[in-house]
């Protein structure tokens, strides 16, 4: 079966939003391995509150499409409403960051995830989960993929909690 890479993160109540969505996830999806949750300054230093973030492996025969339709229905189903304004305070969101290795550009989906050679609160996380990824398009590992960040794109993302699971609701 296909592997799917996902990243979550959440400024609002994080730790109950990112159990929340591991809780759907596994009912939708069956098993997870999950990173340690992450924080992290907001993406592009906006004045917000520190982000939390980690990232899930997990398989299924779903296409990427379908994948994406029940990660937005889980996003809706936790309370989640998308604003006008990009990177801002959030309850939940979730992005395929890969999908079995594979390249796609379309209106409603691109894989990898467009940024993810360029987040650190996804590559230190999917360290954890995936250590031997391979960026499909790029062809680097994580640690060249890490250590290529522009300093001002750095967000310290850092170990934030050791729970990988669902005992922090």
């Amino acid at each position: 079966m296909p592997r799917v890479l996902l990243g979550l993160g959440s400024s609002l109540d994080p730790l109950i939003h990112l159990a929340q969505a591991r809780q759907a996830l596994t009912l939708r999806f069956g098993p997870l391995k999950a990173s340690r949750v992450y924080q992290s300054a907001p993406y592009h230093h906006l004045d917000q509150p520190p982000y939390s973030n980690q990232v899930l492996s997990l398989q299924t025969r779903r296409d990427p499409l379908e994948v994406l339709d029940q990660i937005l229905e889980i996003e809706r189903s936790l309370g989640r409403v998308r604003g006008e304004r990009r990177w801002e305070n959030r309850s939940l969101d979730i992005d395929i960051l890969d999908y079995a290795g594979q390249v796609l550009d379309s209106s409603r989906l691109t894989l990898p995830h467009y940024d993810l050679a360029g987040r650190d609160f996804f590559l230190l996380p999917l360290a954890e989960v995936e250590p031997d990824y391979i960026h499909p398009r790029s062809q680097k590992n994580l640690a060249t993929l890490i250590a290529e960040i522009p300093p001002q794109l750095q967000t310290q993302a850092t170990p934030f909690h050791e729970d990988r699971n669902d005992s922090l609701l």
